[in-house]
């Protein structure tokens, strides 16, 4: 058993699309962090840290993987202490 037994399932097929390591890396982490019900909203800085790569690298290959359909981005709004919206 390797670090406790989670483990989440991707098709053989992945490997036919040309993605780049880190974005088949987040690709891999947004799946399992979706599980079965397939929604997550992890921070792009906590997508960087468990991919290995920049918060830039993280945000430039999960904007690939919209655009080519791997996952769908929803727009997500945080309101701060003093009411600004980010």
């Amino acid at each position: 058993m390797i670090l406790g037994g989670s483990f989440f399932q991707v098709s053989n097929m992945i490997f036919h699309y040309r993605l780049t390591p880190i974005q088949l890396a987040v690709y891999g982490y947004l799946v399992s962090c979706a599980g079965q019900k397939g929604k997550c909203w992890p921070a792009m800085k906590t997508i960087a840290a468990c991919c290995g790569c920049s918060k830039d690298a993280a945000r430039m290959a999960v904007d690939v993987l919209a655009k080519r359909g791997f996952i769908r981005k929803i727009p997500t709004y945080a309101e701060d202490t003093v009411g600004r919206t980010r």
